[in-house]
């Protein structure tokens, strides 16, 4: 539909940004400002995820979004959250967290596909226990903080895409994440 995830999400996290800055108390460090990997060009993908791990740990991080647009044919938009094995208060914190920025994001009409967990089939916790599949929540579980993935819409989808399109709905998500993420 024309559009590219990293445009938009940058978008979304300055206006996120922007908003939380706002709120007394806040501090927000963001992993990329530019059109830039956070680990640079020759970096895996694996990599990325821990380089951007490592700025919330730099930090001491309360909190870290990982903000996406999702794809493959659905509507509208999910967030994960990280499990309760393992380190559960990071997991009850997750999920607390996706809740509200869950409620700020449905309240702009988008389909609710629900808050998540998923877990890996290869992986486990230095407990033993099955271990978070995405490598946002799980490495930032083993940091000692929750990872949140929220997907926004879907890029592939006209409706969803024709949503992404105007930078006023754009600056409305990252408003509604960063109310979420203050509540």
């Amino acid at each position: 539909n024309g559009l590219y995830e990293k445009n938009l999400t940058l978008q979304i996290a300055k206006y996120c940004k922007a908003e939380l800055e706002q709120y007394s108390g806040i501090e927000v460090y963001m992993t990329r400002e530019t059109d830039k990997d956070v680990a640079g060009s020759s970096a895996t993908a694996t990599q990325e995820l821990q380089s951007s791990v490592d700025v919330g740990k730099k930090y001491g991080a309360d909190l870290l979004i990982s903000i996406h647009i999702n794809a493959g044919g659905g509507t509208g938009f999910e967030i994960y959250y990280p499990t309760n094995n393992y380190n559960a208060a990071v997991g009850t914190e997750g999920k607390a967290a996706a809740s509200q920025i869950e409620k700020e994001l449905k309240a702009l009409g988008l389909t609710d596909r629900g808050i998540k967990t998923k877990y890996a089939d290869s992986y486990k916790y230095a407990d033993g226990s099955r271990a978070d599949y995405y490598g946002i929540t799980r490495m930032s579980k083993i940091a000692g903080f929750p990872g949140l993935i929220v997907e926004h819409a879907f890029i592939d989808r006209a409706s969803d895409a024709a949503f992404l399109k105007s930078e006023a709905n754009l600056k409305k998500l990252g408003v509604a994440d960063a109310t979420g993420i203050a509540k």
